[in-house]
């Protein structure tokens, strides 16, 4: 047995990588003109607060 860190395989997509990937084919609806964040990272951060415990929108704002 060796004393190092098994080393990570980077050929294979995490789950956090597919999740990214499946938010940024969702098309964005909104006017070029007021986007200040892309969509998927505005998806992305709806979703952890969701997992977080959030049912509202007003909570996922918060």
């Amino acid at each position: 047995m060796t004393s190092s860190p098994t080393p990570l395989n980077t050929a294979t997509p995490t789950r956090r990588e597919r999740l990214l990937e499946v938010l940024a084919a969702v098309p964005d609806p909104r006017d070029r003109r007021g986007i200040r964040y892309p969509l998927a990272g505005v998806l992305a951060l709806a979703v952890a607060a969701t997992i977080a415990g959030a049912r509202s929108f007003a909570a996922i704002g918060q």
